[in-house]
């Protein structure tokens, strides 16, 4: 298209014939403010200028998504969608996990100052025992009912690896129950507390009571083989296929 711009040229005299004289003799009139928004409030709201207006912009605003859509697929085929963009130092599209964390919208009421109340949370502190539900590299300090101060740390290569080391430091010996959580999905999971093994069952929480004392190692190693799922044979468009799931 750019090569053939560049062949185009001005018509010479001549080349084109003189336009036709209008059918319909056309003439200015200046619309008021009123006048084009009255339209609006009755069912001839199609009429206005400004319905005409805003509809055009739709319909420009909707080719631009449109258009937009397709650079996804775009930058794929050229293999650039993985150059990271980014506008006042902040990379966009960076889904990268820094740290574990959980999402929490607080709506004040109106007139109120202070600490804010998660209803429940106490329930939650008063169980007693400590639950670890995820898995990540992660670090909690705490403290236990008691008191007494207690660190948490993980370290893993989960989920590309089934193994979790965990350390659990009370600031002195305590005595408490840690409860280990076994996914269901795990054929098999097997748990050591400083090299004494622990019978674990998948689907379920493991509860280890003991007296904790710091430099404490928990060791979990679950088993992660490669399963093979075939896809329903109601689905034409998967028929014959397999997906491979760890």
């Amino acid at each position: 298209m750019v090569l053939v711009a560049l062949l185009l040229r001005a018509p010479q005299p001549g080349e084109v014939a003189a336009p036709a004289a209008p059918a319909v003799q056309q003439t200015r009139r200046d619309y008021t403010p009123s006048e084009v928004l009255a339209p609006l409030a009755t069912w001839e709201f199609y009429k206005s200028p400004f319905f005409i207006m805003y509809l055009m912009f739709v319909m420009v605003g909707t080719g631009g998504l449109m258009a937009t859509a397709q650079l996804a697929p775009i930058a794929r085929d050229f293999k650039i969608d993985v150059v990271p963009v980014a506008i006042l130092g902040l990379t966009l599209g960076d889904t990268s996990v820094r740290i574990p964390s959980a999402m929490v919208n607080l709506l004040g009421e109106e007139g109120h100052s202070g600490a804010a109340r998660y209803d429940g949370l106490e329930q939650v502190l008063a169980i007693p025992g400590i639950y670890v539900h995820l898995y990540d590299n992660s670090e909690l300090n705490w403290h236990l009912e008691n008191g007494v101060g207690l660190k948490v740390t993980q370290k893993t290569n989960y989920p590309w690896d089934g193994r979790v080391d965990i350390a659990v430091s009370p600031a002195e010996p305590s005595d408490f129950t840690f409860y280990l959580r076994i996914p269901g999905w795990a054929e098999s999971a097997q748990v050591a507390v400083n090299g004494k093994a622990f019978t674990a069952t998948p689907g379920q929480y493991l509860p280890i009571s003991r007296q904790w004392s710091p430099g404490d190692a928990i060791r979990l190693q679950m088993e992660m083989p490669v399963q093979v799922l075939q896809a329903n044979p109601q689905v034409a468009d998967d028929t014959g296929r397999v997906a491979a799931q760890r």
